[in-house]
């Protein structure tokens, strides 16, 4: 069963978005048909890690340790505020739901 994402434009509009996750064939095709995309990396991220989109694009080379293959997630960048913040900081603009 897929989740429901809410996402705010820049005129406060929000959208429902239903997600379907992929099955493993799926994953397989899409990431041998991106093989190479300049955006390669944050696909494989996307469908092996969990992560919610914020915290993928928070994410900055010295997050990775590729000898001891671990990733550390500090920051997510907001969508209302489009701005990044370090795990743990407050919303200035107060919490996020949904």
């Amino acid at each position: 069963m897929g989740q429901t994402s809410s996402f705010a434009d820049d005129s406060k509009k929000v959208v429902n978005v239903a997600t379907v996750p992929m099955h493993s064939q799926e994953a397989r095709t899409f990431l041998e048909a991106t093989r190479g995309d300049p955006f390669e990396a944050l696909y494989v991220l996307v469908l092996t890690t969990g992560l919610r989109l914020g915290e993928l694009l928070g994410l900055r080379w010295d997050d990775v340790d590729l000898e001891r293959a671990t990733l550390r997630v500090s920051r997510a960048r907001s969508q209302r505020g489009r701005s990044i913040r370090r795990g743990g900081d407050q919303d200035p603009e107060g919490p996020q739901t949904g």
